[in-house]
């Protein structure tokens, strides 16, 4: 499917314990998945502006 990040089982791993972390505290099967994905954004995003700081030696 395009558009997807392609996962290998760590990271199915990592995922599945994430949602794991937020089934805990409360949130449903919908509101996890969501929080998995802005956690994953956010990371993304992060590095994508920090590197891009890195690149013009900043």
């Amino acid at each position: 499917m395009p558009g997807r990040v392609p996962f290998g089982p760590n990271g199915l791993r990592l995922a599945d314990h994430i949602v794991g972390i937020l089934r805990q505290a409360g949130f449903d099967n919908r509101l996890s998945g969501y929080g998995y994905l802005l956690l994953l954004f956010y990371e993304l995003g992060l590095v994508g502006i920090l590197s891009e700081l890195d690149r013009q030696g900043q």
